[in-house]
């Protein structure tokens, strides 16, 4: 993981808060002062920071890796945070502080391509959750089969815009040839300008 063109490097803090590191964090609460709800939920100060240093370091630009579970596990490793760890189960759960904070910090970057690809892979590997998730019984069964149909739909333009982000964000000759060769193939059925439209990014109910 590349750390040259860092902000905040929150790698060996050895136990001091970001904060402490870089005091201009202090300005924006959202990065240095814990909820009650938080701490209800059993989250403590400590944790708060290493959310934060989770962040910086999982919108590290520098950071290519494309997957995300690897990301998250790449991140988690650099900063030395077991598997299990409190910020880990906010992380994976997409907690409302996790999202605060993400939100945050890419308000001060202003880097609206990698937000996109962010939110798309998000998206996408919500998707794949739910078609992971048992199928329920009874009268909702037709109903969710339904939905899991449009799930698999939305999927497939979902991840071509992945695909699409990821080449502009991170320049793959692999990726590339992939998305020439469905483009091709899309023009030979005139199929190109349906599969181009816009995804829809919740499930219609």
């Amino acid at each position: 993981m590349d750390l040259t063109n860092l902000e905040y490097n929150p790698v060996g803090l050895n136990g001091i808060m970001i904060w402490d590191r870089y005091p201009e964090l202090l300005s924006n609460h959202t990065f240095c002062l814990i909820k009650a709800e938080d701490l209800n939920r059993g989250l403590e100060v400590k944790d708060l920071s290493n959310l934060v240093s989770f962040v910086i370091l999982f919108i590290n630009e520098d950071y290519k890796e494309t997957d995300i579970d690897r990301r998250i596990e790449g991140c988690f490793e650099a900063l030395g945070i077991p598997k299990g760890n409190i910020v880990w189960n906010e992380v994976e759960s997409h907690s409302s502080l996790f999202s605060d904070i993400l939100y945050e910090f890419f308000r001060m970057k202003n880097s609206i391509l990698f937000e996109d690809w962010l939110s798309l892979r998000l998206n996408l590997g919500e998707y794949y959750k739910y078609l992971r998730s048992p199928i329920g019984s009874g009268a909702d069964i037709d109903r969710e089969a339904v939905q899991r149909s449009q799930v698999l739909k939305n999927i497939k333009s979902l991840k071509r815009d992945v695909m699409e982000a990821e080449v502009k964000l991170f320049p793959n000759k692999q990726i590339q040839d992939l998305l020439n060769r469905e483009a091709y193939k899309k023009s030979l059925t005139g199929y190109a300008e349906k599969y181009a439209q816009t995804h829809p990014s919740l499930v219609n109910n």
